[in-house]
């Protein structure tokens, strides 16, 4: 804001001298101060002049909230992805649809459900070439006896995945850790 500023909607709207300091000094933070107009001493408010533009910043009063503590009767503390390339042979584009339907059912199977989001990727392939193309992230999260029991049946998945779009590999993500899986 700049100009005629008012601490807030019970303020009289005139400035007053314990608002409004004499010196009036560019990029000069004055110390908090009270408005007398508000009951109490008023809260404390904080002058700042930005090149001679006066701002007022209302400080609040902190105040104390009661929190709960969230309850699951599950502790899906771990996280499985597999990145379904939307190119086959490296860089024909395809539509992906169906192959991310099966992956959210299949991970559905493992997990009890997923969830898919769009995304940009890129690499550079073995010929050299930088491929980018858009990939959809199919995720599931999962209690750490879920994950040690169907690890290895994650990244077959994403083997078949490389095996039937002719991939040089596909992104598994574990709790934000990376491995390429080919179709090998």
């Amino acid at each position: 804001m700049v100009g005629d500023v008012h601490h807030d909607t019970v303020c009289s709207g005139r400035h007053c001298a314990s608002c409004i300091p004499d010196n009036k000094q560019t990029n000069n933070i004055n110390v908090p101060t009270r408005h007398p107009d508000l009951l109490g001493g008023g809260l404390p408010c904080l002058n700042v002049f930005v090149d001679n533009n006066l701002f007022r910043i209302r400080m609040e009063r902190r105040r104390t909230m009661k929190t709960k503590e969230l309850k699951f009767k599950f502790d899906l503390n771990c996280r499985w992805a597999i990145y379904v390339p939307s190119t086959m042979n490296v860089n024909e584009h395809i539509d992906n649809t169906k192959e991310v339907e099966r992956v959210i059912g299949e991970l559905s199977d493992l997990f009890g459900g997923a969830t898919a989001t769009p995304a940009l990727g890129g690499w550079r392939c073995a010929d050299g070439k930088v491929v980018t193309e858009q990939v959809t992230i199919v995720y599931a999260y999962c209690t750490t006896e879920q994950s040690v029991a169907h690890a290895d049946e994650v990244v077959d998945i994403a083997r078949r995945i490389a095996r039937e779009y002719k991939q040089e590999a596909v992104t598994v993500e574990y709790n934000n850790q990376v491995a390429f899986v080919g179709a090998e």
